[in-house]
């Protein structure tokens, strides 16, 4: 769950069709997992390397072996947060969920330096400068060229991301990276784990497992920066260290004190126990080279600013 499983990639593309959750079932996506070889990065770095997409697809493959009924994660989701939260966060989309969506769209370089382009005071549609990404990409192009270099792509027939807003994706099962949700029910579920399991009276957490998921902090390189993971597979966020070094520092100040993840072009789904807060945020601009997801962290900063002053 740390993303240490040597299995980052797979050494074939899936069809999403096997991802459907009756397909599941019938071991389709079981069956390609026992056959792949485990590989770690070759930089010498250790074992840590982000499973993007096939820590959901293994974990979806646990899952439905332990859970009594037999489900899918998606499944579970449905049944025992959907229905007695009231929130819509699904995994897997069903029939008319599929005309709710808002789709995704990627906010291009070209935009990106017009906006810049404006005077200060005008009204930006981007937050960072052209300018200033350009600095910290350079730093990033090693991560980048091999983010590129994976092959074979996690789908067929997949060119870019746009893949996520295609019907035949957004109806399969893909836990880390395709769950369709908007802010207000994943800051109502991020709460649930910013109360130690509950809301209200439903319990979806035990207190043996709440704390299970958050233990165990491992710090380790994956791909640019020293990252903290629980043994859940949660990321962890502290308070500015002497050895942070530039991507630890904009990954983590401004997050002191949450846990949870970020994801592909500024969505956010955290939670902090100390301070009993949920938070989600759900672009639908996705500002794809914002890695670190500062734009949410922004808002993040400023709900911890109200609670200190709020003593």
């Amino acid at each position: 769950m740390r993303h240490e499983a040597g299995l980052a990639a797979f050494t074939v593309s899936l069809d999403p069709k096997d991802l459907l959750t009756d397909n599941i079932k019938q071991n389709k996506i079981g069956e390609i997992i026992e056959n792949q070889p485990l590989r770690y990065p070759e930089d010498g770095t250790g074992k840590r390397e982000y499973h993007t997409f096939t820590r959901g697809w293994i974990a979806n493959e646990v899952f439905r072996r332990v859970d009594p009924e037999g489900r899918t994660i998606g499944e579970w989701v449905r049944q025992e947060l959907c229905t007695p939260l009231e929130i819509a966060c699904f995994i897997g989309l069903k029939g008319e969920e599929l005309d709710r969506r808002e789709l995704g769209v990627e906010v291009g370089l070209g935009q990106m330096l017009l906006e810049s382009l404006k005077p200060k005071g005008a009204d930006k549609k981007i937050e960072f400068s052209f300018f200033g990404f350009c600095r910290k990409f350079m730093k990033l192009m090693p991560f980048f060229r091999k983010v590129a270099a994976i092959k074979p792509t996690a789908f067929t027939d997949m060119h870019g991301l746009a893949v996520f807003n295609e019907d035949r994706v957004a109806k399969c099962e893909t836990p880390s990276a395709n769950t369709h949700s908007n802010a207000r029910s994943l800051a109502k579920l991020a709460s649930v784990m910013a109360t130690g399991g509950s809301f209200g009276a439903t319990r979806i957490l035990g207190d043996a497992g709440w704390q299970a998921l958050h233990s165990n902090e491992t710090s380790a390189i994956m791909g640019i920066s020293q990252v903290v993971f629980t043994q859940g597979g949660v990321s962890a966020f502290h308070a500015h260290q002497p050895d942070f070094d530039e991507f630890q520092t904009a990954f983590n100040v401004g997050r002191e004190g949450f846990f949870g993840w970020t994801g592909y072009g500024g969505s956010v789904f955290q939670w902090h126990p100390e301070h009993q807060i949920g938070f989600g945020y759900v672009p639908t601009s996705l500002f794809g080279f914002d890695i670190l997801n500062e734009r949410a962290k922004a808002y993040q900063a400023e709900v911890l600013k109200c609670v200190r002053a709020m003593g």
